[in-house]
């Protein structure tokens, strides 16, 4: 356990370790040299009082997704440079993981390979291009674990109902993995219920939906939220819209899990044994995984809408949770079937779902690389010829790099980007600008007197 009023978690001998692993492996990769943003995270890192806006300002994003969070920070944010944004996101990222496998561990490589294994979350491979939208939410659930671990269970609880409320507004799939952690946690202390713990959680969940349909009457003057078109939402009107519903919040839940079945077999295996035991930490992790199950088929079954793969992040940290479990076991002997060899089986078992997290990761930014490489070459091109304007002609989808993002609007991305990265403003030609009399080549540029042009329509 943290001892009170100093960071000894900062000074453990794995966190520098650790710190460089995954340093080692993004900047080796290229994930900061080649910073991918993606397509509408750009808009929350935009003054749109000054711009044309790309997809949605975070402001009007509030009546679609509720967060409203992530609209104050937001405020701050534009006021950054974007690789100042994405920089604070995962140094933030990063040390939630470490708190978060510093108080699930006692050894000090366990906690380094938990700890791997939390950041390296399939789910955060594609959440990554959301800085500006995760670091207010990594960011409160950094400072929870800690303030949990530091005070008396009767004030967690009402502590978490708070920052439970905040989580939702700013991105609610985290809140369901930091219930499974704080389960996790807090088992060990005295007087801990988890059912209770959970209930609260509910309630809070529920505060916080009537929150935010109460600031959305009040700014948009819609009591509720708008689903996206393009999320295909399936609402309930009738009996059979309510069978409906049924089968795809069962096919939804049921195809989650079919990613790493295998890790998932052998975390309830331990937490089915853990509950045979009577320990308290499976016991609040299984009451964890059965409402965070429940909560993820309430949403599809009230919306219709499939829950998206990089919102599976409370199944992660299911999986972390349960192999920190198993951990345990090892360290005081009391693993069930030794004649498997355990440390054979857990470092197996830690090897398998760190291949993955990191695989995907890699094939993430390794799909997305040439759309950051591309934005940002046009950018210092523009810079070097003293442009603050850039007309574009034709469809910017017709180069492969754009293309690639598979996004509706290729213009509306390479516009916020190239705003953001560089204070360039993309503008879009008119028939009369892109016709091809007096063009004058110059590497991805075109001019016509002083203007210059990028061209996608050869």
């Amino acid at each position: 356990m943290l001892k009170k009023n100093t960071f000894a978690f900062f000074l453990d001998t794995g966190f520098p370790i650790f710190l460089v692993s995954v340093l080692f492996f993004l900047i080796g990769n290229g994930f900061f040299s080649n910073i991918y943003i993606s397509h509408d995270d750009w808009d929350y890192m935009l003054s749109h009082r000054h711009t044309q806006p790309g997809f949605i300002t975070p402001f009007i994003s509030t009546s679609f997704d509720g967060r409203w969070m992530n609209y104050l920070w937001s405020l701050l944010a534009k006021h950054m440079d974007y690789r100042s944004v994405y920089t604070s996101f995962i140094a933030i990222y990063l040390l939630f993981c470490w708190v978060a496998a510093y108080f699930l561990c006692k050894n000090s490589l366990h906690r380094l390979v938990i700890a791997l294994l939390i950041f390296f979350c399939p789910a955060y491979a594609s959440l990554s291009s959301w800085p500006a939208t995760l670091t207010i939410s990594c960011l409160l659930s950094f400072l929870t674990l800690i303030i949990l671990n530091n005070i008396n269970v009767k004030i967690s609880y009402k502590l978490f109902f708070v920052i439970n409320i905040l989580l939702i507004m700013s991105y609610p799939p985290l809140s369901l993995a930091m219930i499974v952690y704080s389960c996790a946690i807090l088992a060990h202390k005295p007087n801990f219920n988890p059912v209770k713990f959970v209930s609260i959680s509910f309630i809070s969940y529920a505060l916080s939906i009537l929150l935010i349909f109460s600031l959305n009457y009040i700014f948009h003057h819609h009591f509720g939220i708008h689903i996206a078109g393009w999320r295909h939402p399936h609402h309930i009107h009738s009996l059979h819209d309510v069978m409906t519903n049924f089968f795809i919040a069962m096919k939804s839940c049921l195809s989650s899990f079919e990613y790493h079945w295998p890790i998932m077999a052998f975390s309830l295996f331990v937490l089915f044994v853990s509950v045979s035991r009577k320990e308290k930490m499976g016991i609040a992790i299984l009451c964890a995984f059965v409402y965070c199950l429940l909560m993820d088929f309430n949403l599809v079954f009230t919306t219709g809408v499939d829950i998206p793969p990089r919102a599976n992040i409370w199944q992660w940290a299911f999986l972390c949770s349960a192999l920190a479990l198993y951990f345990g076991w090892s360290e005081q002997g009391r693993i069930p079937l030794k004649k498997y060899n355990p440390t054979l089986v857990s470092a197996c078992i830690a090897a398998g779902m760190l291949f993955v997290g990191c695989r995907e990761w890699l094939a993430f930014h390794s799909e997305n690389r040439d759309v950051a490489i591309y934005q940002a070459r046009i950018s210092e091109n523009l810079l070097l010829r003293g442009q603050k304007t850039v007309i574009v002609c034709g469809d910017p989808s017709r180069l492969e790099a754009l293309r690639s993002t598979g996004h509706d609007d290729p213009l509306a991305e390479l516009r916020v980007a190239l705003k953001k990265i560089a204070d360039i403003s993309v503008l879009a030609g008119t028939k009369d600008e892109c016709a091809p009399a007096d063009r004058l080549p110059d590497g991805p540029f075109y001019r016509k007197g002083q203007q210059e042009y990028l061209m996608y329509d050869e």
